[in-house]
């Protein structure tokens, strides 16, 4: 038997003839097949870097040149061989395993489409599928050291693989390859469920936490749950460590929607069987005092979870209410008990509490949806009804707002929600006092309040049969023992006695009082007529419907209509009513309170950045068939509104929507008008002087300084107040967006038109046209005083320059008008007192356009012009006159 330096010595020497250039076939499968027969010689072989270095050879250098001989059934066994020894012990395959994973990966990472072709692709996959077969034995023998490393590279398989084929420009990442996300995660959890032991605990956290966090935890939890090692008490530990890798809430919610929605009508809707398997998953069973803290603290966490945030779920009801709070209890353990534990009615007591406060909370009761409301109710009864009389007198009766909050629900003028508040009421009052239940009528032939109602009664942690006996004959007994408690109700209605102002009430009896007038001060029937009275008497106190005695019926429903809409509060709400183009009333409500929610989210997170795009679309295309007061004004100040919030992300595609052959006129105009006011507002233009842009400054403190008459004489005495009152600066928020945002877009769009490249140029349409050079000119305008202003000028030249000689049909002393008025900004406000600086960069402008106006003078067909023609001509040539003599001084 040869000694492992002398092994190590010839396997680098079959290495190197292997590899190279002038190797043979026989000379790569001896390289192949010998270290294979050495290995059971000498299994230690595979801890020397030799044996590293020979795997790496293999897949690198050895596999691509030759795929096409070792591809075949023949040689297929020498590369599987190469990759881990079957007939080796279950560590040695482990060791060679770990070696020849992150090669086979390294190879994949380092492909490059001229290396590889894809029948070698196809060998490294293969490969790769073969170490996955280990997958049972990697947590019994990778080190605790090498665990996370070794389950990072398991979890790239996936990525390198899908990369790896793409390079061929083959779709390979169909759900029918082995290697696609979800068929992977799914067949690697589904192993390392089943097989999970003492020894694998830490592998199998890492590793189902790695797959958890990537997003799959849906194929994790099925995995678990089908799993043969399901009823394992290590399975608290290993989501303990799941939700410190992912987080708890890609445990708790995929683990309660795999509950309700696939065991609960497996067990037949057997609530404390179902809860009983979660909680023993989930929270295992009571520990030493050590971990019992860190255990309570998770049960905690699993409540707010369930209760405060999974509210918002379409798929939260009353047996979801119901499960999660069975699953506390039983955790807290009060399994098996008659009443629940000290410490379980402590945390019942408390988010009990925390659930009523949410409940009563004013914006919970006007924004909250009434799926919201009734997943709310269910909790609170279901935490109640594990309560007994006393304490629900003195910790929920006096120590909350419940009374209070009901009363709220009835004043809410929603039927929906004013039966959510009876619902409450006549269960609490049913808790306090079975002999005289509170009964309100607003739950008659509502049998899902009714069921809702009922929750109070069931204990479902108590069930002592249901939890034991999973059997088909347990469960059904479970529902007629709810509807018997449920019928309690319906018998509870009796007639109530007079109060006895001598009688001595408890707190109990006060609770009841309370309930009864708030529900009379809504005219909710809480006393039931006396036998004796005549029917007369009894038909003129009955409820009954109103007859509609106006005749704007139809305002009334378009009232009530509008009640049904809420204002949005958000973006993405915003965006829900602008995007229901068949919803009046929804456009409406999201038109009116655009500008309020835009200048509110304004500065405050990503939202409005993430979806301005989204939201510039629909106020851009905000339909014009609805007869809406002010709409056009809504939807300028709007689109104002959000150019001035997020002016880099938003403007390039509202320009572009500008040259979209899709975009109607009033849309274009729409866009130019918003423009002009966002470049004011963002130059910090006042509104008094948004009247009249060309004439108005730049800076409000001079334009109110101008308002100010002049001060004669000295001052003696300066009050405190009118030097608060003086006008102050104000930053220029232009600066650094008046060129590349608004100015150099615009003119990009204006000359892809002149070019022919936009079919539908607004240069064919001479309204437009003069609108557009306005908007430039109120660019320049604000621009003054912005690193921009120098390139701006330049390219409004330019601009003007293509402009001089155009032939428009219409309105061409219009458009000539707004042409004159931006020459006449850039030497009046531009360059007001830098006329020698002006005349030194632009001296051939200056003068082509002394050349133009002269012409249009001698034309002397447009006598609107004539006074403003000639005003800047004398500029342009007072310019000239005072640039030359300041150069002849300097010289």
């Amino acid at each position: 038997m040869s000694t492992i330096p002398h092994l190590v010595e010839r396997l680098e020497q079959l290495d190197k003839s292997a590899t190279s250039p002038d190797t043979q076939l026989d000379n790569v499968l001896e390289c192949l097949s010998l270290p294979i027969e050495w290995l059971n010689e000498a299994p230690t072989l595979v801890n020397q870097s030799a044996w590293k270095q020979h795997v790496w050879h293999v897949f690198k250098e050895i596999v691509p040149q030759w795929t096409f001989a070792l591809n075949s059934s023949t040689h297929r066994h020498l590369i599987q061989g190469t990759l881990y020894l079957t007939s080796l012990s279950d560590s040695i395959q482990v060791a060679m395993a770990r070696i020849s994973l992150p090669i086979l990966l390294e190879c994949l990472a380092i492909t490059h489409q001229q290396d590889a072709t894809l029948d070698t692709l196809e060998m490294y996959s293969n490969s790769l599928r073969f170490l996955m077969k280990l997958t049972q034995l990697y947590g019994q023998y990778i080190s605790r050291n090498d665990v996370r490393f070794f389950c990072s590279l398991i979890c790239s398989i996936p990525g390198h693989l899908v990369n790896a084929f793409g390079i061929q420009s083959i779709h390979y990442n169909r759900d029918v390859e082995w290697y696609t996300d979800r068929k992977f995660y799914a067949n690697l959890s589904r192993q390392c469920a089943d097989h999970m032991t003492e020894t694998s605990l830490v592998f199998t956290q890492e590793l189902l936490g790695k797959i958890v966090r990537q997003g799959y935890e849906g194929i994790v939890i099925e995995s678990i749950y089908s799993s043969s090692t399901r009823s394992s008490p290590r399975w608290a530990d290993v989501f303990e460590q799941i939700e410190i890798i992912a987080s708890p809430d890609q445990v708790i919610r995929p683990v309660l929607a795999y509950a309700k929605q696939t065991l609960l009508p497996k067990f037949n809707n057997a609530i404390s069987s179902v809860a009983k398997n979660v909680s023993h998953l989930l929270f295992g069973n009571p520990c030493n005092n050590d971990r019992q803290l860190q255990r309570k603290e998770r049960i905690q966490g699993f409540l707010n979870m369930a209760i405060f945030r999974l509210v918002q779920s379409s798929w939260a009801d009353d047996k979801l209410a119901r499960l999660v709070v069975t699953v506390a209890i039983l955790a807290e353990g009060g399994y098996g008990e008659d009443t629940v534990t000290d410490s379980a009615r402590l945390m019942i007591v408390n988010y009990a509490k925390r659930a009523i406060q949410t409940w009563s909370d004013p914006v919970f009761l006007k924004h909250g949806s009434s799926r919201e409301k009734y997943y709310m109710t269910a909790v609170i009864l279901s935490l109640i009804s594990y309560l007994d009389v006393p304490t629900v007198q003195v910790t929920i009766m006096t120590e909350t707002h419940l009374l209070n909050s009901v009363s709220q629900y009835f004043a809410s003028g929603d039927a929906a929600t004013a039966r959510i508040g009876a619902v409450m009421a006549e269960a609490v009052s049913y808790k306090i006092d079975k002999e005289k239940p509170l009964h309100t009528t607003l739950l008659d032939g509502q049998d899902r309040l009714v069921e809702l109602k009922g929750l109070v009664l069931l204990r479902d942690a108590l069930d002592k049969d249901a939890v034991a006996d999973l059997s088909t004959e347990a469960e059904k007994d479970a529902p007629e023992k709810e509807d018997l408690d449920r019928d309690d109700f319906a018998d509870g209605d009796e007639d109530e006695d007079e109060l006895d102002p001598d009688a001595a009430f408890d707190i109990g009896k006060l609770a009841m009082i309370r309930f009864r007038l708030i529900c009379s001060c809504f005219d909710v029937d809480s006393q039931q007529s006396d036998s004796d009275k005549d029917d007369d008497d009894e038909e003129e106190f009955q409820a009954y419907l109103m007859e509609d005695e106006s005749e704007d019926e139809g305002l009334k429903k378009e009232g009530s209509s509008k009640k049904q809409h809420k204002k949005p509060v958000f973006i993405r709400d915003l965006i829900r009513c602008l995007q229901d183009k068949n919803d009046p009333l929804k456009l409406e409500i999201g038109l009116n309170a655009a500008e309020d929610v835009i200048r509110r989210k304004t500065g405050a997170g990503t939202e409005l950045s993430e979806s301005s795009i989204v939201l510039a679309k629909y106020i851009i295309s905000f339909p014009e068939t609805y007869e809406i007061e002010n709409y056009q004004t809504l939807q300028r100040n709007a689109l104002v509104a959000l150019m001035t919030a997020v002016p880099e992300t938003v403007c390039g595609f509202i320009i572009d929507e500008m040259y979209n052959r899709d975009t109607s006129d009033g849309q274009k105009q729409l866009i130019l008008g918003s423009i002009s006011l966002a470049v004011r507002e963002l130059a910090g233009w006042s509104t008094a002087t948004a009247a009249d842009p060309i004439v108005a400054t730049a800076d409000p403190a001079i334009a109110n300084r101008t308002n100010t008459s002049k001060q004669l004489g000295t001052p003696i005495f300066v009050s405190k107040k009118m030097t608060l009152q003086e006008p102050k600066r104000y930053k220029n928020r232009l600066s650094g967006l008046a060129g590349s945002v608004f100015f150099f877009p615009l003119l990009v769009g204006w000359w892809e038109g002149t070019q022919g490249l936009i079919k539908y140029w607004i240069g064919n349409n001479a309204l437009l046209t003069e609108r557009f050079i306005m908007t430039l000119n109120i660019i320049l305008h604000s621009a003054t005083n912005t690193p921009d202003k120098r390139k701006i000028v330049k390219e409004y030249f330019q601009f003007v320059s293509s402009m001089k000689y155009a032939s428009i049909s219409t309105h061409t002393v219009s458009i000539k008008r707004a042409m004159l008025l931006g020459i006449d900004t850039i030497i009046s406000v531009c360059y007001s007192g830098q006329e020698v600086l002006l005349y030194q960069d632009y001296q051939n402008e200056l003068y082509d356009t002394k050349q133009w106006l002269e012409d249009v003078l001698e034309q002397a067909d447009e006598p609107e012009l004539h006074d403003l023609t000639v005003g800047i001509v004398v500029k342009l040539s007072q310019i000239a006159l005072t640039a030359t003599n300041a150069l002849v001084t300097q010289n």
